[in-house]
């Protein structure tokens, strides 16, 4: 049964190095750092041990997860709830550009990038 969630404070997952955690397609995890690959909203939960759920059922967590309330301003047909980049800045966290990833975390790869990131910029 799909929960039904009203749009207001909501939680996203955040990193230092990473940046948020946008979305997960085809096994990738999307950080606004790293590869946000078009992606101008990141994906919400209820409550941080929702969040912390997704987080352990990646195959690699980066470390230094922080769990970050921000107000949830948009809602998918599906009920996933999500913030947008100005939601996120208003909540004290860095904006990024959809369409390129942090300048800083390609330069400095080896210590921003978890494996499986690093895996696929070598395959560009």
């Amino acid at each position: 049964m799909l929960e039904r969630r009203r749009l207001g404070r909501q939680i996203v997952i955040y990193t230092r190095t990473n940046g948020i955690y946008l979305r997960s397609d085809m096994g990738f995890e999307f950080w606004s750092k790293l590869d946000p690959g078009g992606q101008h909203i990141a994906i919400t939960f209820p409550n941080v041990r929702e969040a912390k759920r997704v987080v352990r059922s990646w195959e690699t967590q980066p470390s230094g997860i922080q769990y970050k309330q921000v107000r949830a301003n948009i809602t998918m047909m599906n009920g996933s709830m999500y913030a947008n980049i100005e939601a996120c800045f208003q909540a004290g966290l860095p904006g990024w550009d959809p369409y390129s990833p942090d300048i800083l975390s390609i330069i400095n790869k080896d210590k921003y990038i978890t494996p499986r990131h690093r895996k696929r910029l070598k395959e560009k």
